[in-house]
């Protein structure tokens, strides 16, 4: 017979993520960086496309020897870069923790912009809820990632593994949510800038699953993202949206992306490798979203200023600006009365595109392309409340709802513990 696990699949991979403290310096993905992190840091991803790459650096010379293919003579390597995404489809967002804080830039356990563990939910024994912010002072915040391609090729204690792949360190670029529509799962993608790229016998960190084994934790009270408790609510600027009581837009399909538009400069001091990455640019939210019914209930009430979003009259614009704000509300709930939540507020939006188009004699779809924006520190902070019912909401306890001046994300869940700092610890340097 021939050789058995000889050849890598996909359904074999493993892969794990945890904070690092210096820019492309690896840490131990299955090591707790604090007391109370979680000390098992797998990732329950559907795909990846993390990419080495390094040009060749032409050589222009003309000398008179001949060639006999008429070709330059060789050149060298004169840098390397190591970027792609890693996607979740159908998801549990368990285990995604560190990503969404090393894009966002903070977990809070109370928006208050204090960064700290999950908060217990009022007279809940099991439901923790916490905050991703998106931040400004991104600093020396990232990861370290390992991927096992194959965990059966070749021996478990052979260092030397060909199919270990370890990301020294990487920065989350961008975000992206998208429901396609109908029964197509929700999609989380994650786009990544490694400081570079070990493979086979090069991490000198995560070396096998012999002795890092990246198996994903969770394996209880996982509870998967499904698109029929996806609740999609747009008001105007200024007025708390309620969960509990407003109507939900009927939407067929929903992207939402964020992209902090960093840089990927090389200097002399760091060889052929990338600097920690930087923003060069503003960060950007944009997105879509297609709703089922495009009548006058539709155009009047949703949308009352739509045909004059794009007139460029001061007194027009500064009306425009609205709230929107999605929640992914389980069915399963940790305990009675407290569900587990995943979603988002977009404290300012605006509209930048939309159609109605006739694509044959069936349904005429309404199309809605929208910008999210920061409010000004002088603006009303804008909220969303009775996340996860009256009575049992995200910080029910305090009777804030879930308020921001910049897009946030939140959950809630069973999990007792923090995944990524130790309240109390203070320093956002060790990692978020």
């Amino acid at each position: 017979m021939p050789a058995k696990d000889t050849i890598a699949v996909g359904h074999n991979t493993r892969a794990a993520a945890r904070i690092a403290t210096t820019w492309g310096t690896a840490v131990n993905v299955d090591v707790a960086e604090h007391a109370n992190e979680m000390t098992w840091e797998g990732l329950r991803f559907s795909s990846e496309s993390i990419t080495i790459s390094a040009p060749v650096l032409e050589n222009p010379s003309i000398t008179a020897t001949a060639s006999v293919a008429g070709m330059q003579r060789i050149g060298s390597g004169v840098e390397k870069r190591g970027e792609g995404s890693i996607t979740f489809a159908g998801p549990y967002y368990q285990g995604m923790e560190r990503l969404f804080a090393i894009f966002m830039g903070e977990h809070e356990g109370a928006t208050d912009g204090t960064s700290g563990n999950p908060t217990q939910a009022d007279s809940a024994t099991n439901a923790y809820y916490g905050f991703y912010r998106l931040r400004n002072d991104m600093e020396g915040i990232f990861g370290t990632m390992a991927i096992h391609k194959d965990i059966n090729v070749g021996s478990q204690t052979d260092s030397t593994d060909a199919t270990m792949w370890e990301m020294e360190t990487f920065k989350v670029d961008t975000f992206t949510l998208n429901w396609a529509g109908g029964n197509s799962p929700v999609t989380f993608e994650f786009g990544i800038i490694c400081s570079d790229i070990n493979v086979a016998a090069e991490p000198t960190i995560n070396l096998n699953d012999s002795t890092d084994p990246l198996a994903p934790g969770y394996e209880s009270d996982l509870i998967l993202i499904r698109p029929n408790e996806f609740k999609l609510f747009l008001n105007t600027q200024g007025t708390t949206i309620d969960v509990d009581t407003d109507a939900a837009l009927e939407v067929l399909s929903f992207s939402l992306t964020m992209s902090r538009g960093y840089d990927r400069n090389i200097s002399s001091g760091n060889q052929h490798l990338i600097d920690e990455p930087m923003p060069s640019a503003f960060t950007t939210v944009t997105g879509n979203f297609s709703m089922n019914k495009y009548n006058t209930a539709t155009a009047g009430t949703v949308f009352p200023e739509f045909d004059q979003f794009f007139d460029s009259g001061g007194t027009v614009v500064n009306k425009t600006h609205k709230v929107l704000a999605g929640v992914f509300e389980s069915k399963s709930v940790i305990e009675a009365g407290y569900p587990y939540v995943f979603g988002f507020l977009l404290p300012s939006v605006m509209f930048e595109s939309m159609d109605a188009n006739v694509a044959g004699p069936g349904r005429i779809a309404f199309n809605v392309g929208f910008r999210g924006f920061e409010l000004s520190q002088d603006a009303t902070t804008q909220k969303v409340d009775n996340v996860g019912g009256t009575g049992s909401a995200i910080v029910a306890n305090s009777g804030t709802g879930v308020a921001s001046r910049q897009p946030i994300l939140f959950y809630q869940s069973k999990n007792t513990k923090d995944p990524l700092i130790v309240a109390g610890s203070a320093s956002r340097a060790t990692g978020v």
